[in-house]
């Protein structure tokens, strides 16, 4: 019998929620991509799980992040994994 799956055995990892890759979706609208991730972000903080974003090239991309994150978990934002370069996946 397979164990229910629980919040504390869990994260959310988002990985470079910048506009500029919210630009790269072509299976549906950006403006929905936006708002599950807003509500996916929020669902994490209100089941106390452990949140981990990255962001690519913070420096060379003005106006970056995902408008609306930051504000759903600051401390998440905050210890943001800055990367650089390019990721290639």
């Amino acid at each position: 019998m397979t164990e229910p799956l629980r919040a504390e055995d869990a994260a959310l990892v988002l990985i470079d929620h910048q506009n500029i890759s919210m630009t790269f979706i072509r299976t549906g609208s950006p403006d929905i991509a936006k708002a599950n991730n807003i509500a996916l972000a929020k669902t994490a903080v209100a089941l106390g799980m452990p949140s981990i974003w990255t962001s690519a090239s913070e420096d060379e991309n003005k106006d970056w992040w995902m408008e609306g994150l930051e504000e759903v978990d600051p401390k998440a934002y905050a210890n943001r994994i800055k990367r650089t370069g390019i990721v290639d996946s």
